[in-house]
Formats: C-alpha cells, structure tokens, sequence
C-alpha cells in the first residue's frame, strides 16, 4: 500500500494543473458560450501543449513546489511508514504518475474542466491515524512551505538519490 499515492493523484496533481494554468503553459484561450464543465467530454478541445513542454513543465512545477508538497505529506507518515521505497516514490515516480495523468487530461481537453477535489481538509493516513495536512486544498503549498524545511527537503532528496 502507497499512502502517497492517493495524495499526489488527487492534490499534487491538481497544483500542477494551476500551475500550468498560472505560467499560461495551457495557451488557455477559451471561446465560446459553454461553460467546460457542462460540456461532454467529445466537445471539449485538446490543450495544445506538447509532451516535451509538459515534461518541462513538470520539472519547473517539482522544483517550485510540488517535491515539497510530497516531501510535507511523506515527512507527515509514522517513522515505521517511512519506507526507502516511499521515499523513491516521492522524489522520482509520482512525478511520472502526475505528468502522465495530466498528460492524459491535455489531451482529452478534461483538463478544463473540474475535477471534484474535495472541499474539505486534506488528510492523510500516516500509517497508525489519519493527519490533516491542511484545512482546505488551497492552503496545502503554504502548510507544506510552513512545515519543512529546505534544508529538511535537500537531505530527503539526498539520501533518495542515495537510495536509487
């Protein structure tokens, strides 16, 4: 069982969407009457945003902010959790993971519409009891910044890289 999984699918994947809305890598140039979300999935418009680009993309994104996030929700688990192949999934494989489903979402145009995150507090089942991690989704980036350290995050990094 990967508790990390769940997190980076639902909520890292999500920042990575905003973020690339927020650095305009989507060219979002939306015409039309209809609202994304009441659009069948056929009518949507693919983003026309390359593989390459969004690789590039997602590289920007884990430097900013996203490693850390998954480094907050990691560092969170029970010490027992705190597996070396968590840790490789944290620094290397849910990048992967997250790219390709949002790679996947460019393509059908469903990266347009919402994904129905849930509203409430992001918790996270650290391995003995559940944790929130933040009150509401959007202030999961500030927790995580508040609750690790750069320091902290470079010798998580380190001892991965170590691990590989």
């Amino acid at each position: 069982m990967n508790p990390l999984r769940e997190f980076a699918q639902v909520h890292v994947m999500e920042e990575f969407i905003h973020f690339l809305f927020d650095h305009d890598i989507l060219g979002f140039d939306w015409v039309g009457d209809k609202d994304p979300d009441e659009m069948r999935a056929e009518e949507l418009p693919p983003a026309s945003v390359s593989i390459d680009r969004l690789q590039d993309a997602v590289d920007d994104f884990w430097n900013a902010s996203g490693g850390q996030l998954l480094f907050y929700a990691y560092k969170s688990l029970d010490e027992s959790a705190r597996t070396p192949e968590l840790r490789k999934y944290a620094c290397y494989d849910a990048r992967w993971e997250v790219s390709t489903a949002v790679h996947a979402l460019c393509k059908s145009g469903r990266v347009y519409q919402s994904r129905g995150i849930p509203k409430g507090e992001v918790v996270l089942f650290t391995g003995s009891a559940r944790k929130v991690l933040a009150g509401r989704p959007h202030e999961l980036p500030s927790q995580a910044l508040a609750n690790t350290t750069s320091d902290e995050y470079l010798a998580f990094q380190e001892e991965a890289d170590r691990e590989s």
